[in-house]
């Protein structure tokens, strides 16, 4: 078959592919005094088997849904009760209940014969904390080299001045909390454009909330490496 051929067939097979979802919402009692809360909702490719394989072993940590469910449930209730949460009686002689929360949600945004572009949202509530927490990553999958891509892998380092210039403009705030802007902490390419996101205290005081700017192909090209500039092209394209 020649070469062009097996392309396209992969390339139809990985676009023609559903994604397959599933969601999880349940409640954990631990020491009787500590409810957690979990809903979590994760996306996969149904098939080619070697894809959806990857995805399991590159996202969800060797795993697959119902193990990944299982072991973020043990994690988040593990490194939450390091914090020690004693017995508290209230006025009326019950126990006080903490309530803990996580919120966590896996999409595929873009997908297909080179690359799968993972969107990850997560939010977690700790009992005792003054505040939840919110963050945002992508996570870009080389298929053919079956990999995560680091950011260095598709572009060089911005200018301060462009990133500042841009942040300042659309989010109106000059107090950063670090003189480096340098690097995001993660980046995707959505229609012919990069995003740059800074999570909240990466830059910015909690009150900003997470922290973006998008730069066009005109203003980022030159900053781009070769598989930088294939990847950008692709999603402009679909």
């Amino acid at each position: 078959m020649p070469i062009f051929l097996i392309s396209f067939v992969l390339c139809s097979c990985i676009n023609n592919q559903k994604i397959v979802h599933k969601k999880y919402e349940f409640e954990k009692m631990y020491d009787d005094n500590h409810v957690f809360s979990f809903e979590l909702y994760l996306e996969n490719l149904n098939g080619p088997e070697n894809i959806s394989n990857l995805v399991n072993e590159l996202i969800y940590n060797g795993k697959n849904f119902d193990e990944y469910r299982e072991y973020i449930e043990q994690k988040f209730i593990q490194d939450t009760v390091r914090n020690n949460y004693p017995v508290v009686i209230n006025e009326d002689g019950t126990a006080y209940i903490n309530h803990s929360e996580y919120n966590e949600n896996y999409s595929i945004v873009f997908r297909n014969d080179q690359f799968i572009i993972f969107e990850n949202k997560l939010w977690f509530y700790k009992s005792g904390m003054a505040h939840g927490n919110y963050s945002i990553n992508y996570f870009i999958i080389d298929l053919p080299e079956k990999k995560i891509l680091d950011r260095n892998e598709l572009l060089n380092q911005i200018p301060e001045k462009l990133l500042i210039e841009n942040i300042t403009k659309k989010h109106e705030v000059n107090n950063f909390l670090r003189s480096n802007i340098w690097p995001p902490d993660t980046i995707n390419f959505n229609n012919g454009v990069v995003e740059f996101f800074w999570n909240t205290y990466s830059i910015l005081p909690y009150v900003d909330g997470v922290i973006s700017v998008e730069l066009k192909k005109e203003a980022v090209g030159q900053y781009l490496t070769e598989t930088g500039k294939k990847l950008l092209a692709m999603t402009e394209k679909r």
